[in-house]
């Protein structure tokens, strides 16, 4: 059988049973791309690589995220010398059944053998023994079509349902959305799917359903307008009037902005801040959500596990929809299963309960790499456990994780009766040790060295160029099982953390995506700010921060250094840059930070006698308010913090003040703050106050 006969039986078998196959052509470059045409037969292609292929309309690797939510019929990735794990999650996702995906790997073996990647040789050895993999070699017979994986032939079960749904599945879901707008208020729909099961088009759906039934303000958002177009698509198909009745808003304009919305539907909810969907949870009573738990948008179980609080908080109710039954191929699809493997897209956090924890049964130890390559069960659990330390790990983290010699991994494992499950896991990254030269450079903009996170802002932001040539070890996952947090793990964790590394690094810190529960967190650990970021990262959608903890004499120094100069611009920065924290997170950064605080001084308590007992408006005295306020968050002693931190501290307008409710204006605000400071002040220092207040009224000078 010839390389094209092999093809054309291939795509039938793939067609009669809207499988997809991943077919790995393994020779000589040239060689490879004509297989590749012969293979494909008269079907197009998309081609992804990093140079471009005559006769194709190439995208290159780095493109390949163009291509979320879009279908392709076939698609064949140039992998000459090593894959990028991304880019092969992305693009399997787009192929439709029958489809195939062709691997150009002209080196791959070579790419276990060299050492250079374990990643890549994970992947050599997995495609070279799965029966999952088609192999075409050069010089060699083609595969005998027959030998190949036996497989379900018959096309996927869609249902007899009449309608847009194409499963029962997605009518399920569809019959749960239009509950969300005709039952109680605050009782949400949660769509939960693999890749490919029409999550996506539901929402469509039941978006063209609801125009055409007259509901004119249906509103759209997610991780971007482009990843929501499916929405959009199918939306369309229903209804001639979703161009004026569907519209998309950022996340920020719905939490900001309060838009008149019926129905609520958040594409891709995994990829928000677990705080925003708290917030907009809040805000909107009607809202349904779709979400990835596997794939490159995916976060897997631990999504709704932490989601989970935050649905008993701010609901009634909700209603838990899974979405099994594939849309655009069938089940057991090999090219799925065969992707989950290699990029372990389909980890599981393990089952345990917090009935089976006991201290003396917690052990923490160290793992390489090697370690994890050749125990797939421990790779699993331990990456697992990443995804759900942070909302956006990808395909790439695991490549990371493999290959980066930097990395250092420590394993909380729970040992019970014969099992050993990992519960736990920090990672951290060893940085800067860099040349004197290279912290002038960096402090001049001329230089951002990759894998230097810490040292470059301290350099580039704090304006600290010796603290690139510190030894630095940036924290950049640590997270507990959910089924044990809050148990004072992650504490326990961190402190063997700090101490096993105390002899080999001069600071040790992290920087993540600002919220009230880690810099709760961080601070109990013994860890202090040393910068807030001035904007809202595109990842987190929060402010970023810097936490650090000094190791050594030098890091002492250096660390004196970042805090003082993070002291003496806070308060400034708060009216400016920062001005849009959460009164909650700014109470939360400033409690116990006596750095913060100045005791009140003569002429500071001239001040304010005015203020707290006569006329004297606020306006007059910023800077003594402002300085006042943060000694009294410093101590928790301020009551009606909220207003006061958003007034006082962050200098907003009154209608921009979001603590003052109802109807409740500049008067009503004014004094409330007023009666705020003057309590925190005669808490502390009534006798001394009262003293002065006495000898104003007498006409004497409070300040004798």
């Amino acid at each position: 059988m010839s390389l094209i006969q092999f093809g054309d039986a291939l795509r039938r078998r793939a067609a009669e049973s809207r499988h997809r196959y991943l077919v790995a052509v393994i020779g000589e470059r040239a060689w490879g791309i004509k297989a590749a045409f012969d293979l494909l037969g008269p079907i197009k292609a998309t081609w992804i690589s990093g140079q471009a292929i005559p006769g194709t309309n190439t995208i290159e690797i780095r493109q390949a995220p163009r291509l979320l939510g879009q279908e392709t019929d076939s698609v064949v990735y140039d992998a000459e010398h090593q894959i990028d794990p991304d880019a092969l999650g992305i693009v399997s996702g787009t192929i439709a059944g029958g489809g195939l995906m062709i691997l150009l790997a002209p080196q791959i073996n070579q790419w276990d053998a060299a050492q250079e990647s374990r990643f890549s040789g994970r992947i050599s050895r997995i495609l070279s023994k799965s029966p999952l993999a088609v192999r075409v070699i050069q010089h060699q017979p083609v595969p005998d079509i027959d030998q190949l994986e036996k497989s379900a032939q018959q096309p996927a079960n869609l249902s007899s349902i009449s309608g847009p749904a194409a499963t029962l599945d997605q009518q399920r879901a569809i019959d749960a959305i239009h509950t969300v707008i005709t039952g109680q208020r605050k009782r949400p729909a949660i769509l939960i799917a693999n890749r490919g099961r029409g999550k996506s088009a539901a929402l469509g759906i039941v978006a063209g359903q609801l125009a055409n039934q007259g509901i004119k303000n249906i509103v759209i958002t997610g991780r971007s307008r482009q990843s929501a177009q499916e929405v959009f698509h199918h939306a369309a198909i229903i209804s001639s009037h979703c161009a004026t009745q569907l519209r998309w808003l950022e996340i920020d304009q719905l939490l900001t902005q309060k838009a008149e919305c019926d129905l609520l539907l958040v594409d891709e909810a995994a990829s928000v801040h677990l705080d925003k969907l708290g917030d907009l949870l809040k805000l909107y009573p009607r809202i349904a959500m779709a979400t990835t738990v596997h794939g490159y948008e995916g976060t897997g179980r631990g999504f709704m596990l932490r989601f989970h609080h935050l649905l008993e908080r701010y609901t009634r109710g909700w209603k838990h929809i899974q979405l099994d039954t594939p849309i655009r191929w069938s089940k057991q699809d090999p090219l799925e299963k065969l992707v989950n493997r290699l990029l372990v897209l389909d980890a599981e956090l393990p089952e345990i309960t917090a009935k089976v924890l006991q201290q003396e049964n917690i052990q923490i130890e160290q793992v390489n790499a090697d370690t994890l390559l050749s125990n797939e069960p421990l790779l699993r659990e331990i990456f697992s456990l990443m995804v759900l330390a942070h909302y956006k790990t990808r395909p790439k983290d695991l490549q990371q994780l493999l290959d980066n010699r930097s990395l250092c991994i420590y394993r909380m494992a729970l040992h019970s009766g014969s099992s050993n499950n990992t519960v736990g896991i920090a990672v951290l990254v060893a940085e800067g040790a860099l040349s004197p030269q290279d912290g002038v450079q960096i402090f001049q903009g001329l230089r951002r060295p990759a894998g230097h996170v810490l040292p470059e802002i301290m350099v580039s932001q704090l304006g600290l160029p010796h603290a690139a040539t510190l030894s630095m070890a940036r924290i950049m996952r640590i997270v507990i099982h959910p089924a044990i947090q809050r148990l004072g793990l992650g504490s326990r964790m961190l402190r063997h953390v700090c101490d096993e590394s105390a002899a080999y690094y001069d600071l040790i810190g992290s920087n993540f995506s600002l919220s009230k529960g880690l810099a709760k967190f961080w601070k109990s650990c013994g860890f202090k700010t040393v910068r807030i970021g001035e904007t809202k990262t595109a990842q987190g959608g929060s402010n970023s921060a810097v936490y650090l903890m000094p190791q050594s004499g030098a890091g002492r120094d250096i660390f004196d250094q970042a805090r003082h100069s993070y002291a003496r611009n806070f308060l400034d920065q708060l009216k400016i840059v920062l001005r849009n924290l959460e009164p909650e997170l700014v109470a939360e950064l400033v409690e116990g930070d006596r750095l913060l605080a100045r005791e009140p001084d003569q002429p500071l308590f001239a001040d304010v006698i005015g203020y707290c007992y006569g006329t004297r408006p606020a306006e007059s005295i910023p800077a003594t308010l402002g300085t006042l306020t943060l000694n009294g968050l410093t101590s928790n002693e301020i009551e009606d913090f909220a207003l006061v931190v958003e007034r006082v501290l962050q200098g907003k307008r009154w209608k921009d003040c979001q603590s003052l409710a109802g109807e409740q204006g500049r008067k009503q605000g004014s004094r409330r703050i007023r009666l705020s400071i003057t309590g925190y002040l005669e808490s502390l220092y009534g006798e001394r106050l009262e003293t002065m207040r006495l000898k104003l009224i007498k006409g004497n000078s409070p300040e004798r």
